[in-house]
C-alpha cells in the first residue's frame, strides 16, 4: 500500500426524484440530474456537483422543453465529521457515506438527514475503496 495524500477525482452521479404534473390536457416532467466528483485531501473530503432541472412541458397546441443549468457547488467535510463510509451494490455500485451529525450532507441533492449515495462506474470500484478507507482513517 502506498501513502497517498491526494485521493480521486471519483466521479459519481446523484440520484435525484423528479416530478410529473398533469391537468387536463397538459403535462409538466420536471427531472433533473446531478453529476460530480469526490476528492480526498490532507482529512477532507471535498464533493463537488453541478445539477441542471429538464422542464418539459407538453400541451394540446406547444410542446416546449427547457433545460436550466445550476452553478457548480461544493461541500468540504473534514474526516471527523463522517461516521462511516461504505461501498454497496455491484450492478449499481455507490459509496455511501453517513455523517457522524443529522444533516451534514443536506447540501447535496438527493442526500438524506442520514446518508448520501454517490453512483459510480464499476470500474471506479477500486478507487471508491480507497477513498471510503481514507474518510474512516484506514490504510486502503
Amino acid at each position: 500500500m502506498t501513502d497517498r495524500s491526494v485521493i480521486g477525482p471519483l466521479r459519481f452521479k446523484l440520484r435525484i426524484a423528479g416530478k410529473d404534473d398533469f391537468g387536463g390536457l397538459d403535462v409538466v416532467s420536471i427531472t433533473a440530474k446531478a453529476t460530480g466528483q469526490a476528492t480526498w485531501e490532507a482529512g477532507v473530503l471535498t464533493i463537488e456537483w453541478a445539477e441542471e432541472t429538464r422542464v418539459e412541458e407538453v400541451s394540446f397546441d406547444k410542446i416546449r422543453v427547457e433545460v436550466i443549468p445550476k452553478p457548480p457547488l461544493a461541500l468540504d467535510i473534514a474526516q471527523a465529521e463522517i461516521a462511516d463510509a461504505t461501498l454497496r451494490g455491484w450492478w449499481r455500485p455507490r459509496l455511501r457515506l453517513t455523517p457522524r451529525y443529522l444533516g451534514a450532507f443536506m447540501a447535496v441533492p438527493g442526500a438524506t438527514a442520514t446518508h448520501v449515495d454517490l453512483f459510480i462506474a464499476r470500474r471506479d470500484r477500486p478507487l471508491a475503496a480507497e477513498l471510503a478507507s481514507a474518510c474512516l482513517g484506514r490504510p486502503a
